[in-house]
């Protein structure tokens, strides 16, 4: 059987599950510095994505992440390079 095709459980793939599990203390290094960054202001993925060097997939992995753990969330709006953008701050 082969783990990338055929396995599938809720539309994540099992290869894609292993490798969440495999890192989580990577994961977590990146969630403290995502929260790091927010209690410094940065408050946007974007602002995030660019304060951190992290890619925009990971950036919002994290911020979920840190979500789910009641660290941050979502409080209103911000203008960010011509868009509006959801703000995050602590919680």
């Amino acid at each position: 059987m082969n783990l990338q095709t055929e396995l599938n459980f809720r539309g994540v793939q099992e290869t894609s599950r292993i490798a969440y599990h495999e890192n989580k203390e990577g994961k977590s290094n990146m969630v403290k510095l995502i929260v790091s960054l927010v209690s410094r202001g940065f408050c946007t993925i974007l602002h995030l994505e660019e304060a951190s060097g992290m890619k925009p997939n990971c950036v919002s992995g994290r911020v979920n992440d840190a979500m789910k753990a009641g660290l941050i969330r979502y409080e209103g709006t911000i203008h960010y390079k011509g868009m509006k953008r959801k703000k995050i701050v602590m919680a």
